[in-house]
């Protein structure tokens, strides 16, 4: 696996979206260097005020073959399938460089396993874009988790998804695609959780409450609502991740022993307090997640850029949740 320094490493971004105004403003403010990516996301840099400051820093070229050619680090912000099919075609297949992957892996469990362990036997570099983990709220979860004996610990974090909230037909809906309340929001909480400590999965259900769909679903379907309930150390954790909650967002955890409430953290959004947690200054119009991804970056060069046991323990933890699914 290469070991350049971020100074040396020349990274590309495939995504016209997030890889845009998240990641590459991340990588701008981590190195110095040239930023590669195609030339079909040039108009919509040009489009947008806080990324044309970025423009002369970005090499524009044709196709993602060209693309792969001139890098060392890739950023796939695209649809699971996408990133699935990019770490398949490049890993082990010449191409040492780093993947930097957004979340999840791939549309299913047993294929982001697939991929990890392709990356991992290659000595390719991976990094995931876990960036809610490092938030305030994230951290009381670990805190409360880690520091509970003989608890009942309630995590909720419900709120109106974009797409929901602007009629969209994207992916992220569909549980088929890698999208849903599971595999595309609450696989934060899956990937900080497996981090901490080995668990029982007691009770797994995917609902939807979406114009009136209530009730269980199949793995095709739109999901809206995920309620995981697991064990641990003696205690018992429910997470529900709901993506469809209409009224003000709501980041909570709180735990309870022996009936009485011990502990209680709440926040309606935790991203915006980055740039203060992480001392990053954003500029206008930035996305609140950047300075989270500038730590990732950092960390990851840390740890020259390796797979780790805490990615292979949070594909883990998915598959034993989704096999807990209740059809």
């Amino acid at each position: 696996m290469s070991t350049l320094l971020a100074v040396d490493r020349r990274f590309g971004i495939l995504g016209g979206g997030f890889g845009l105004y998240g990641w590459m403003p991340a990588i701008a403010r981590f190195t110095s260097g040239p930023i590669y990516t195609l030339r079909r996301y040039e108009q919509a840099v040009l489009a947008r005020q806080e990324l044309r400051q970025y423009y002369d820093r970005l090499l524009f070229v044709n196709d993602d073959q060209a693309l792969m050619s001139q890098v060392d680090a890739i950023v796939c912000a695209q649809r699971p399938v996408d990133q699935y099919a990019l770490v398949k075609k490049y890993c082990g297949a010449g191409w040492d460089g780093v993947f930097i992957l957004e979340k999840p892996l791939a549309p299913t469990p047993k294929q982001a396993k697939e991929i990890y362990d392709c990356i991992a036997a290659s000595g390719n570099g991976i990094l995931m874009g876990f960036s809610l983990q490092y938030t305030s709220w994230a951290l009381n979860v670990a805190h409360i988790v880690k520091n509970s004996t003989d608890s009942e610990i309630l995590i909720e974090w419900r709120f109106l998804a974009h797409h929901y909230a602007n009629g969209l037909l994207t992916w992220k809906r569909y549980v088929d695609d890698g999208g849903g309340a599971l595999r595309f929001y609450a696989i934060h909480l899956i990937g900080l959780l497996a981090s901490l400590q080995e668990w029982q999965i007691d009770k797994v259900a995917l609902l939807s409450d979406h114009e009136g769909d209530g009730g269980h679903l199949s793995q095709s379907s739109e999901c809206t609502k995920a309620v995981v309930t697991m064990s641990s150390k003696g205690n018992h954790i429910q997470i529900t991740c709901d993506s469809y909650w209409c009224s003000a967002s709501q980041f909570t955890v709180t735990a309870s022993r022996a009936g009485c409430r011990v502990y209680e953290f709440r926040d309606q959004s935790p991203f915006p307090k980055a740039a203060q947690n992480y001392g990053q200054m954003l500029r206008f119009g930035e996305d609140a997640r950047i300075p989270y991804l500038v730590y990732l970056l950092r960390n990851a060069e840390k740890q020259k850029w390796a797979p780790n046991i805490s990615i292979r323990d949070h594909v883990s933890l998915w598959q034993m949740i989704e096999r807990s699914v209740k059809p």
